[in-house]
């Protein structure tokens, strides 16, 4: 017969983790957490696809109206509706990407302790990936066009093992990229240049440069 101890009937369900403060290691604090702002997220990640699912749509529709409206027989529509249901294959994939996008973002979350930057998945409470605070190497802000129409962009979180972390679609980005900044990037390079924040989107960089690497904003003395 299998062994058996006070913890075989202990449903796991009962000590599922359901929130950042349950993942956190002995002393370690929660100091900040956001989700990517959804729309943005969303549409970043299903736009490339928009054209072709719209064209496809518009032809579709007019063929399956020109077909409706001419056909005196209708007895055809066993043989057209099936045909175009699988025809639309590309609309249909762009609405599943939707779907997935949401999904996914629904239960995202990016964390900061007093320890490491995480990238958790809420539904599981997942740490899918983590750097820690001492780590760091850089810390950098990315903003897309869409992601400026939203006030919204990307933290990218480089550590000295080449693991990078991207918080994509946060709001403050720059504040919050400046802050990792002071708590974790050395105030020197390797060749000991002293470094600098960018006064526009919160990055670091040495200060033999005249410009930021990150966004290209002109050095104010």
């Amino acid at each position: 017969m299998k062994q058996i101890d006070e913890q075989f009937f202990v449903n796991d369900n009962q000590n599922k983790k359901s929130s950042v403060d349950d993942i956190l290691v002995k002393d370690e604090k929660l100091l900040w957490q956001q989700t990517p702002k959804k729309s943005n997220f969303v549409m970043q990640r299903t736009i490339k696809f928009l054209p072709v699912a719209f064209i496809w749509l518009l032809i579709d529709v007019g063929i399956i109206v020109t077909f409706v409206t001419t056909m005196k027989d209708l007895s055809f529509l066993w043989f057209i509706v099936p045909f175009f249901a699988l025809h639309l294959a590309p609309v249909w994939a762009y609405i599943a990407s939707i779907v997935k996008a949401y999904a996914k973002v629904k239960n995202l979350k990016y964390v900061i302790t007093n320890k490491r930057i995480m990238v958790i998945d809420g539904k599981d409470m997942f740490v899918s990936n983590s750097i820690n605070l001492n780590d760091i190497k850089s810390c950098n802000v990315n903003q897309a066009l869409s992601g400026r129409l939203a006030r919204v962009a990307d933290i990218t979180i480089l550590s000295n093992g080449d693991n990078s972390i991207v918080f994509n679609d946060i709001k403050d980005a720059k504040f919050i990229c400046k802050k990792i900044n002071e708590i974790a990037v050395s105030p020197t390079d390797v060749n000991g240049f002293e470094k600098i924040t960018c006064n526009y989107c919160g990055s670091m960089y040495d200060s033999s440069l005249n410009k930021c690497p990150s966004c290209g904003a002109t050095r104010k003395e």
